[in-house]
C-alpha cells in the first residue's frame, strides 16, 4: 500500500469510528461523509490586506462517489450544497495526490463567488 492509500485508509477509519456522528454534506439529493477542514467568513479587503479564498473547505474520499476525480470536479462545479443547515455554492474541487481524496471549497450562497 502506498502512502496515498494509507492516508485515505486513515480517513476511512476516522469516518468508521465516528459512525453516525461523522459530519456530512448534502449534495445531489444524498448525504456524503466528510472530514471537515475549516469555515471562514470573509473579511473586507483593507489596504494591504486580503480575503479568504472560500468560506468552507473539507475533504472527501472519492470512493464514496463512484466517480473519478475529474468526473466529480465536473459534476460539482458551481452547484449548491448544504452543510450544518447553511447553503453553499461549490467553487472548487481539487483532487489530492494519489487520486483517492478531493478537497471541496465552497462559499456561502449570500457571498460572491
Amino acid at each position: 500500500m502506498d502512502y496515498y492509500a494509507k492516508h485515505a485508509d486513515g480517513f476511512k477509519q476516522v469516518e468508521d469510528k465516528l459512525d453516525t456522528s461523522c459530519p456530512v454534506f448534502a449534495w445531489a439529493n444524498s448525504e456524503w461523509k466528510i472530514i471537515p477542514g475549516s469555515a471562514h467568513f470573509k473579511k473586507p479587503l483593507d489596504i494591504g490586506g486580503f480575503t479568504m479564498n472560500c468560506d468552507l473547505q473539507f475533504w472527501v474520499l472519492l470512493s464514496q462517489f463512484n466517480q473519478t476525480g475529474s468526473q466529480l470536479k465536473e459534476a460539482m462545479q458551481d452547484t449548491s450544497m448544504g452543510y450544518q443547515g447553511d447553503d453553499f455554492k461549490i467553487i472548487g474541487v481539487s483532487v489530492a495526490p494519489g487520486g483517492l481524496q478531493a478537497i471541496i471549497e465552497a462559499n456561502a450562497l449570500n457571498q460572491r463567488a
